[in-house]
């Protein structure tokens, strides 16, 4: 085994040929690259195509951008109503001088005055009570004959005073009474009443109860209201027309005569 190794060595180092390998053994030995595969892919649906704009010349497309800034919509503008001007009458504040003249006075103050002025020394509280006092102590014929004087000048004043607030009545404006009869009622006092104010007409069916009730002499006012009201219902539709149209014009004059004079 050792000779043959030798022998075997000795042949290679010295006598070894060169080996060459065949082209087609090189070929076949060569690595195949594997080949590559195509995925199947879908095909996108084509896009449609979007008409191209027409280009606007820039005298047009001018014109298009004016017109859109004038046909913008424009604001609301609040119309402000104004205000009627309160009437003077209304404004006015009520002083004494547009009131009714005072009522007149009373025979005790008148000789309540006259005490007064005999005893300026002492305060109005202190004649007040000394007035009272020194009046309660005299008997009633002393009264009689120190009071009559007092009687006779409180007499004359309410007489004058009358005469004062019914000329008053006569010309006051209803306005001004009505607004002195509002501040009366916050204070609990009884409103004025003018006897002298126009009266409203009346209405159709109170100018029927009038005529009615002169027909029901002795009769209650309650029994004649139904009476009326009763036979009020029981009037032809043109009877009663016939009172309500001369009702209405009635209201009618009244108020442009009362216009104009205001």
């Amino acid at each position: 085994m050792s000779v043959s190794r030798d022998l075997l060595a000795r042949r290679t180092f010295m006598t070894s040929t060169r080996l060459s390998l065949p082209v087609a053994a090189a070929k076949s030995s060569a690595v195949k690259k594997p080949t590559a595969t195509r995925r199947s892919t879908k095909k996108a649906p084509p896009k449609k195509k979007t008409p191209a704009k027409r280009a606007v010349p820039k005298k047009a497309a001018l014109k298009k951008r004016v017109a859109r800034k004038v046909a913008a919509p424009k604001r609301r503008v609040r119309v402000v109503k104004k205000k009627k001007p309160a009437s003077k009458i209304l404004s006015l504040r009520l002083t004494k001088s547009l009131g009714p003249p005072r009522r007149g006075s009373s025979a005790y103050i008148f000789f309540f005055k006259e005490y007064r002025a005999k005893n300026k020394h002492l305060s109005i509280v202190d004649s007040a009570a000394a007035c009272a006092a020194e009046w309660k102590t005299l008997s009633d014929e002393q009264k009689q004959a120190s009071f009559y004087p007092y009687v006779a000048q409180s007499a004359a004043n309410v007489a004058h005073q009358r005469q004062e607030i019914d000329k008053w009545l006569r010309e006051v404006d209803p306005k001004i009474l009505r607004l002195i009869n509002k501040q009366r009622r916050a204070k609990n006092l009884r409103a004025i009443k003018n006897p002298f104010a126009p009266k409203r007409p009346t209405s159709g069916f109170i100018t029927f109860f009038q005529e009615h009730r002169a027909t029901m002499q002795g009769s209650s006012i309650t029994d004649t209201a139904k009476n009326a009201g009763a036979a009020w219902q029981a009037l032809p539709a043109s009877q009663r027309d016939a009172y309500i149209l001369a009702a209405r014009d009635r209201m009618e004059a009244f108020k442009q005569l009362h216009s104009k004079q205001a």
